[in-house]
């Protein structure tokens, strides 16, 4: 099985402060999305920016598509593209102008460029939007002419950082059914620090936290490390390990007698099934009562 991304001892500080923390990590071509989970702060942009060869690390390997990030960022850079977070479409240029330039710019020919831009506005549902100023597009769109920029270039790999960052749940899945859509036909590394998207989009899913991989697996198999349920509640009630988010509180378990007694004292509560965010959380939380 083809390794697209290996990661050895890898290792990146800025000044004092450690972001990459001698990270190991496989990611096998079989994964077609592979979704690196983390809360803000916990390496995600930096790994993103070592493997797209925009960043040297500090020490460590790093190999994508079996080439040496240092060594032969040229032949990594023929092969990738990158949706940044921060990334914005040009405000009075149209759909048809990023996608089409910027093919451009990559050394396609004019007729080339020509036809994949034609083919990918229509495959991503941009084509009655094309001679629009993307100022004039709302926020789904405008992240859709971005996503439409790295599929068109046909890369054997895609980077997506946060590719959903700022937008409503809407378009946020209309996102996810794009990507999962796209699937086939190249290989997605995605950050995202939103659960039900990790769960949405990955095969295989690893949750990165201060620098260090914490856990990986497929999402059932990560769900299947924690816990199975959860109590939510909202009586002003002290449970011993319940989390407070805002005017509710989450109990975690996994056999309901563990909660008989608890259930007693509350007047209004639910019980659901726990899900990738709650993984996320749990794995969170256990690192924060081991530091």
């Amino acid at each position: 099985m083809f390794l697209l991304i290996v990661l050895e001892n890898l290792f990146h500080r800025y000044d004092s402060t450690v972001a990459l923390n001698r990270v190991n990590l496989e990611v096998l071509e079989k994964d077609n999305i592979f979704c690196l989970m983390g809360p803000n702060g916990a390496g995600k942009t930096t790994l993103v920016r070592i493997l797209s060869t925009q960043l040297k690390p500090t020490s460590g390997k790093a190999y994508v598509l079996g080439f040496d990030v240092i060594k032969e960022a040229n032949e990594i850079r023929k092969r990738i593209a990158i949706l940044p977070q921060e990334a914005r479409p040009l405000n009075e240029a149209t759909p048809w102008e990023m996608v089409y330039w910027y093919l451009v710019s990559r050394g396609e020919s004019f007729s080339e460029a020509k036809r994949r831009t034609e083919s990918v506005l229509k495959e991503l549902n941009l084509w009655e939007y094309k001679d629009k100023p993307c100022l004039s597009l709302s926020g789904g769109l405008k992240r859709r002419v971005l996503l439409a920029l790295t599929v068109a270039t046909s890369a054997e790999l895609i980077f997506l950082d946060e590719p959903t960052l700022g937008l409503d749940p809407l378009s946020k899945r209309e996102t996810w059914r794009l990507i999962s859509e796209l699937r086939e036909e190249t290989f997605f590394f995605v950050t995202t620090n939103v659960g039900l998207e990790a769960e949405s989009l990955a095969k295989t899913v690893a949750i990165i936290n201060r620098g260090r991989i914490i856990a990986k697996g497929n999402p059932e198999e990560l769900k299947g490390e924690t816990y199975k349920h959860k109590l939510i509640f909202t009586d002003d009630v002290q449970i011993k390990g319940a989390i407070k988010f805002g005017d509710k509180k989450i109990l975690y378990f996994n056999e309901f007698d563990e909660i008989h007694e608890i259930l007693r004292k509350l007047n209004s509560y639910s019980i659901q099934p726990t899900d990738l965010e709650d993984v996320f959380i749990a794995f969170l939380e256990g690192e924060r009562n081991e530091s």
